[in-house]
């Protein structure tokens, strides 16, 4: 509801060239332009299909504002479709759009070297460039990890990348 309510109330007031929702637990790794994320397409992001339908992850959506902005966007879920948060905009976007031809974003699993000690860790990387620290919010594995990850943000702090902190273990999966 938040989302939507931004959209109609804030960004199209502002009419920026593009709009970004990102989740509150993606940490860039890298130096990232947003404004060029989505290159030529109306929108980009982590397509969630299923069989009623696909949208883009809420927590990592970028659109061109001059492509959407007369659209009626509804960030709400579509529970008919089985789409989560943005899935309502499967009307009036994304199903107009042809999904085998855009480019979406990707995640993966890598392995990272504990800054303590260097003991292998798996994290979520979306796009190479972003951490996604997944369930900060609710979960109690986030607490688990919670002191691993402020040890990856202090090595960022200190100029360290992905690529430096990836193990090779054989185990990073696409």
């Amino acid at each position: 509801m938040a989302m939507t309510w931004i959209f109609h109330n804030v960004v199209r007031k502002i009419r920026p060239r593009n709009f970004t929702f990102i989740d509150h637990d993606l940490i860039p790794m890298e130096k990232i332009e947003l404004c060029g994320i989505a290159g030529d397409q109306p929108f980009y992001g982590l397509a969630r299909v299923n069989k009623w339908g696909w949208s883009l992850w809420a927590g990592y959506c970028f659109y061109d504002f001059s492509a959407v902005h007369r659209l009626p966007l509804n960030f709400l879920n579509d529970f008919s479709r089985e789409l989560d948060t943005g899935g309502r905009n499967w009307s009036c976007l994304y199903k107009n759009s042809d999904r085998v031809r855009m480019r979406f974003g990707s995640v993966r699993r890598i392995a990272v070297a504990d800054p303590l000690d260097g003991t292998p860790r798996h994290i979520a990387v979306v796009d190479d460039s972003w951490i996604h620290l997944r369930g900060a919010s609710y979960s109690s594995g986030f607490r688990e990890m919670r002191d691993f990850y402020e040890r990856i943000a202090k090595a960022a702090d200190e100029g360290a990348t992905l690529t430096m902190l990836a193990v090779n273990t054989g185990a990073n999966q696409s």
